[in-house]
C-alpha cells in the first residue's frame, strides 16, 4: 500500500513530467532562430518580415513561417520580427519600423548526426533539436525527425550514401531551409 508521502511524490512526478512535456512541446512551436555556419535560420515565425541585427539595410520575407539568410560565419546577430509586410523599393529594403514585434536571440549550433542503413531501413540519429526535416537521397522523400532521430524503410540501401538535413518542413510536404548533409554507411552489426 502506498503511504501518503509516496502518493504525493508519485502525483508530483506525474504532474511535473506533464508540465515539462507541455512546455517542451509549446517551446518547439514558439518562434525561434539559430545560427549554423554562415547562415541564420528562423522557424515558427508568425510575421511576414524580419531583419537580422548585423545589417538593417536588408530585410527578408518569411515564407511559411521560416526564413534563411546568409550572415558572416562569426555572426551573433539576433532576429527582429515585424508584423508589417516588407517594403522593397529602389531606395530601401526594410520591414516597417512601427510594426516591430520583438527581438529573438539566436544561439549558435553545430552540425551533428549520424546515418547508417541496413537492407531494409535508414537510421539517422543525433540530429540537432532545431532540425525540422530530413530528405532521403534515394527518392527525395521528406521525413520529420522524432526528437533527434528518424528511421524509414528503404528498397535500395546503397542509394542512401547521404541524407540532407533541413531546418523546416514546408506545408507542401517538402523540406526547406537546407542546413547540411550527413554521409551514410552500412550499419555496424
Amino acid at each position: 500500500m502506498f503511504s501518503t508521502t509516496q502518493t504525493f511524490i508519485a502525483l508530483f512526478a506525474i504532474a511535473s513530467f506533464a508540465s515539462f512535456t507541455s512546455i517542451t512541446q509549446a517551446s518547439n512551436n514558439e518562434p525561434h532562430c539559430f545560427h549554423l555556419g554562415a547562415k541564420l535560420f528562423g522557424k515558427n515565425l508568425d510575421v511576414p518580415c524580419v531583419h537580422h541585427t548585423d545589417d538593417f539595410s536588408v530585410s527578408f520575407d518569411v515564407v511559411s513561417g521560416s526564413v534563411e539568410m546568409v550572415t558572416s560565419p562569426t555572426s551573433e546577430a539576433n532576429l527582429e520580427l515585424y508584423s508589417g509586410a516588407r517594403v522593397l523599393t529602389p531606395w530601401e529594403d526594410c520591414c516597417p519600423p512601427p510594426s516591430f514585434v520583438r527581438e529573438l536571440a539566436c544561439p549558435r549550433i553545430e552540425e551533428s548526426g549520424e546515418c547508417c542503413y541496413t537492407e531494409t531501413n535508414v537510421h539517422v540519429t543525433g540530429l540537432p533539436e532545431q532540425s525540422g526535416c530530413v530528405h532521403s537521397v534515394e527518392d527525395y522523400a521528406s521525413y520529420v525527425p522524432t526528437g533527434t532521430s528518424r528511421t524509414w524503410n528503404t528498397s535500395n540501401p546503397e542509394a542512401n550514401h547521404e541524407v540532407e538535413v533541413y531546418a523546416a518542413l514546408h506545408p507542401n510536404g517538402c523540406c526547406e531551409c537546407f542546413m547540411y548533409s550527413i554521409p551514410c554507411s552500412p550499419c555496424a552489426l
